[in-house]
């Protein structure tokens, strides 16, 4: 992973607790793909680029299912969590 964040497998790296809520963050990385430009086009090699960002999921229940959030920060996630926190304790 980048940006200075070990994944250890599927553990969370922070649990934010607040009464009987509990919200975990998961770091995460999204890979996205984009699709040759017209001067691209023009080279024999059509290869698709790939570009890889650090985000992070935080996980909750609502109603029985597991609602998953990404944030592209962990102190966005972090804050997010405490918000929603608030609105289900």
């Amino acid at each position: 992973m980048e940006i200075g964040v070990l994944s250890n497998g599927k553990k969370p790296i922070a649990t934010i607790r607040v009464g009987s809520v509990a919200i975990s963050i998961y770091p995460s990385i999204v890979r996205t793909c984009s699709k040759p430009t017209a001067a691209d086009s023009n080279n024999s090699s059509n290869t698709q680029q790939f570009k890889t960002y650090q985000s992070f999921q935080m996980a909750y229940y609502e109603d029985n299912r597991r609602v998953l959030q990404r944030r592209n920060t962990l102190e966005k996630a972090r804050e997010n969590s405490s918000n929603l926190q608030k609105i289900y304790s």
